[in-house]
């Protein structure tokens, strides 16, 4: 159902031949009324329902940046990973290096990186994207 308040009319299909047909707002029936109200109340529900359904059986993913240091110029990142096999790294919006993750961590050293002001890091599951997390450093 299409309502337009400001022209005064509304348009819905009707159940026998399935077309669609415009009347006069005043003409709207309380069918027509609890019809909205129920698609209204519906809508957000289900879809929620849905997402949760295709959520459950997923596994979660986390990405994190443990600790950043500055040494001789270069930038040292420990990271910690769940459920991520790879991560990219990104100083200054700039990529800079890739890692594979062993047991869930990895230490990475960035050269001619130490006065870096933020660090992204995306980590990846069988080569699809799955986390992201991105620091202010300094």
């Amino acid at each position: 159902m299409r309502f337009c308040r400001a022209r005064g009319y509304f348009s819905s299909k009707t159940r026998s031949s399935g077309r669609w047909v415009t009347r006069p707002a005043a003409a709207r029936t309380a069918a027509d009324r609890d019809e909205d109200q129920s698609h209204a109340a519906d809508g957000p529900a289900d879809h929620f329902d849905r997402a949760g359904r295709l959520l459950k059986d997923r596994q979660p993913h986390d990405l994190s940046i443990t600790d950043a240091v500055s040494v001789n110029g270069s930038l040292e990142l420990q990271l910690m990973a769940t459920n991520v096999d790879r991560v990219d790294v990104y100083i200054d919006q700039r990529p800079r290096a890739s890692v594979d993750l062993t047991n869930g961590q990895a230490n990475v050293t960035v050269p001619d990186a130490a006065t870096a002001r933020s660090a992204r890091v995306e980590g990846f599951e069988a080569g699809q994207l799955v986390a992201s997390k991105t620091e202010q450093l300094n």
